[in-house]
């Protein structure tokens, strides 16, 4: 036996230790990073990897103590029991790790559940093999106790320990595919490092076990390993059992990783939540100031309309009424620098400019003061009020826009847009369904041109506007009629008080003399008769 053999066989007990305390801390490091919720296959499966390690790693301290001494002292019935629960724990260790291989391999297919299955049958099955073979070994070679705790060891290590470290480094082999996938090619690289060591874990440390009365183990056997090598198996698998650990829990370091970066989408999906919910209550923000402007601008119309509509109210004479009206729209609509309404009395007859404000051609400056002059704001309401027609001027021509009625359906259908977008704008005034005249309407210079709404307002405005010269147009009919009423009752009593002029004369001239003639006749008889009854 060499020195270093020697070494380790008069200190196999540390060696022991430091073999269970690698199992046990890797069992311990996956158990605390099984907890974490995770997108790789690996995390569902590490509990039962964990569970191997902790079971491992405390049957090797067991293996420890007995070496130290440490359970000489039981009594025959305690020593069955405790060899029956040390053989136990191994075989549930290495079936945790047949569970843990086969589930992970499952683990990314339709069929997961069916693969719990197959993980738990699996396991199952080599057990009941496993208890089948010591019992058969029991019956066939009838061992003594020791013979038979270390055939039932090398059995256990055979039937479940090999199958289970090579599913698991298979598993192990196929999952770091899924770190390379994710660009996590180091962790991958641990994890392969961690399956060979599984692999040779299993093949070698598991091959070579304790010298028994069975086959191969009575030839291949750790004193072979102890003789070939020159130190002992257990060391050998405490080696890779320290390497699986060490890539083991360097590869778990991925959970990190993957919590720092979902942290870090958390974070960024936040900021663009924050950003998204900024964006939409600054759209918010707009769309109510153009509520509050559209309702501005609604109450401002409706003012306009109400205001116009007392004014044309107020008087019932057609000129004031007019003149009024358009320095109430110069009051209403700062824009409007210049108007002027025409009309005609009678069909047939000529235009009449009724009422006009602004429209100075030329500043003092010698600029003109309105794209269109005077003279072609009354052109443009002279072709409005002979066709009936919408109409704006652009400083050169005179732009026909369309009926009335046409322009208010298409306001009120969104998807047709009225091109407005002259400064000087004629709108018809209808009176008794025909077209009696124009109201002609422009914005100052340098501002904006009319536009759809503002077109709108004007339409309304004509529109109460026509009403009240109706109105007017009505009320002076009347007063005329009144006046030619009065005029023909006048008449009449001159003419029943001449004609009683006339009888009077003819009595006083006629019938007066006759009768005062008469009565002188009668005075004269009666006073003949009285002086000259006889006679009479």
């Amino acid at each position: 036996m060499t020195e270093m053999s020697t070494f380790f066989s008069e200190h196999i007990d540390l060696v022991y230790f430091f073999y269970g305390l690698a199992f046990f801390s890797m069992g311990l490091a996956i158990w605390l990073e099984s907890r974490r919720a995770s997108e790789f296959r690996l995390a569902g499966a590490m509990v039962f990897l964990a569970g191997f390690g902790l079971i491992h790693g405390m049957h090797e301290w067991f293996d420890m103590f007995i070496r130290m001494g440490k359970f000489d002292d039981l009594s025959a019935q305690g020593t069955f029991f405790f060899n029956g629960m040390r053989l136990g724990e191994l075989a549930l260790s290495f079936s945790l790790l047949i569970v843990f291989g086969i589930r992970l391999i499952f683990s990314d297919r339709a069929e997961d559940q069916r693969g719990v299955t197959l993980s738990w049958m699996a396991a199952g099955l080599l057990s009941l093999f496993w208890v089948g073979s010591i019992a058969a070994t029991r019956w066939v070679y009838n061992p003594s106790m020791t013979d038979f705790v270390t055939g039932a060891d090398v059995l256990a290590r055979y039937i479940l320990g090999i199958p289970g470290a090579m599913l698991a480094a298979w598993a192990i082999v196929l999952e770091q595919r899924a770190f390379r996938a994710r660009k996590m090619p180091d962790f991958g690289r641990a994890l392969l490092w961690a399956a060979v060591a599984l692999i040779l874990y299993g093949l070698v440390g598991q091959v070579f076990v304790t010298p028994s009365f069975l086959f191969p183990a009575n030839i291949i056997n750790s004193a072979l390993f102890l003789q070939v090598f020159g130190f002992p198996v257990q060391l050998f698998r405490a080696t890779m059992a320290m390497v699986m650990a060490i890539f083991v829990i360097r590869a778990l370091r991925v959970f990190e990783v993957e919590s720092r970066e979902k942290l870090a989408e958390a974070n960024e999906a936040r900021l663009l939540a924050q950003q998204a919910a900024l964006t939409t209550q600054e759209k918010a923000r707009i769309e109510t100031d153009l509520l509050n402007q559209e309702l501005q601008t609604a109450v401002q119309e409706l003012s306009i309309l109400y205001e116009l509509s007392r004014n044309l109210a107020a008087t019932i004479d057609r000129d004031t009424l007019l003149q009024s009206t358009i320095s109430k729209i110069f009051d209403s609509l700062p824009r409007i620098g210049g108007g002027m309404i025409l009309l005609r009395e009678k069909p047939g007859r000529p235009l009449e400019l009724i009422a006009r404000s602004g429209y100075k051609s030329v500043d003092g400056n010698g600029v003109q003061t309105f794209d269109c002059t005077y003279t072609q704001a009354y052109l443009l309401g002279e072709y409005v009020a002979n066709t009936g027609r919408l109409a704006w001027c652009d400083g050169l021509n005179i732009i026909d826009l369309g009926e009335t009625a046409d322009i208010i359906a298409d306001y009120n259908n969104p998807s047709i847009s009225v091109d407005a977008s002259g400064h000087t704008i004629g709108v018809p005034l209808t009176v008794q369904s025909r077209t009696a005249g124009s109201m002609v309407l422009s914005v100052n210079p340098f501002t904006e041109p009319f536009s759809q709404r503002d077109l709108s307002l004007i339409i309304a405005v004509a529109g109460q506007l026509s009403i009240a010269i109706e109105n007017a147009n009505l009320y002076q009919a009347v007063q005329e009629r009144e006046a030619l009423r009065g005029e023909l009752l006048h008449q009449v009593v001159a003419a029943q008080e001449k004609e009683r002029q006339r009888i009077a004369r003819e009595l006083h001239d006629s019938t007066g003399q006759t009768l005062t003639a008469l009565g002188l006749g009668l005075a004269a008889a009666s006073e003949n008769l009285h002086n000259n009854p006889i006679t009479a």
